[in-house]
C-alpha cells in the first residue's frame, strides 16, 4: 500500500513539474541572424541580416526591404547611447538621421508578460529534431505606438523564435533564424561616410 501512495506522489510531483510556468528569461547580450518581417495590411516585408549588441546599446539590420511593392535595400543602425537612428538607402548613399526618445530594450520576456503555453517545433521522429519554446504575451511599446505582443524565445536559451506586434491597423510579424551568440559584422554599428555630413 505504501509503495502505490508513493508512486502516486512521484506521479503527480513530475506531472506538476512538467506543468510549470516557465521563467521568464534575458536573451545573451550579444546576437547575429537572420530577421524576415511582414505586415500584409501595410503590404510591408523585409530581409535581414539582424546584429544585437545589448553592452553597446545597439541593433542594426542590413536589409531589403518591400513596402507597397517598391523595393529599397537599407542599412539601418539605431544606437541608444547617441539617442540616433541612422537609415542609409544604399541605392541612393542618403542617410537620414533621426533621434531615438524611448529606453534602450534589453532583448528579453518583458515584466508584464503572461505566459501562454510551451510548444516544440520541429519533429519529434527523431532525437535532437525538435526545440521547446516558450510563448508570451505583453503589452509594449517602440518609437511608432504602443503595442499588444506575441513573443516566442526559445526555453533553454532565450533566444527569440517570434514577435508579433499587434497595432490598431496592422499586426507585423517577424521571425529569427541562424541566430549566434557572436558579431563577425560588428561593422554593421558603424554609420556609413555619408552619415556624417
Amino acid at each position: 500500500m505504501f509503495s502505490v501512495q508513493l508512486l502516486l506522489v512521484l506521479f503527480a510531483f513530475a506531472h506538476s513539474s512538467t506543468t510549470l510556468e516557465p521563467q521568464k528569461c534575458t536573451s545573451p547580450s550579444t546576437l547575429q541572424g537572420k530577421e524576415t518581417s511582414f505586415d500584409y495590411e501595410r503590404r510591408f516585408e523585409r530581409e535581414a541580416l539582424w546584429v544585437y549588441d545589448a553592452d553597446r546599446e545597439a541593433v542594426a539590420w542590413y536589409e531589403t526591404v518591400d513596402l507597397n511593392s517598391t523595393r529599397a535595400a537599407y542599412h539601418d543602425i539605431w544606437l541608444w547611447k547617441e539617442r540616433a537612428w541612422f537609415r542609409f538607402n544604399i541605392r541612393t548613399r542618403q542617410c537620414t538621421r533621426r533621434e531615438l526618445t524611448l529606453p534602450f530594450a534589453i532583448l528579453k520576456v518583458p515584466s508584464n508578460a503572461q505566459f501562454i503555453a510551451s510548444r516544440y517545433l520541429g519533429s519529434s521522429a527523431a532525437e535532437g529534431e525538435n526545440l521547446l519554446v516558450n510563448v508570451w504575451v505583453a503589452q509594449d511599446e517602440d518609437v511608432w505606438s504602443k503595442y499588444n505582443s506575441e513573443r516566442v524565445f526559445t526555453d533553454a536559451d532565450c533566444l527569440p523564435v517570434y514577435v508579433a506586434k499587434f497595432r490598431p491597423t496592422s499586426v507585423e510579424r517577424s521571425t529569427f533564424f541562424n541566430l549566434t551568440r557572436t558579431i563577425s559584422r560588428p561593422d554593421l554599428f558603424v554609420p556609413p561616410e555619408e552619415c556624417a555630413q
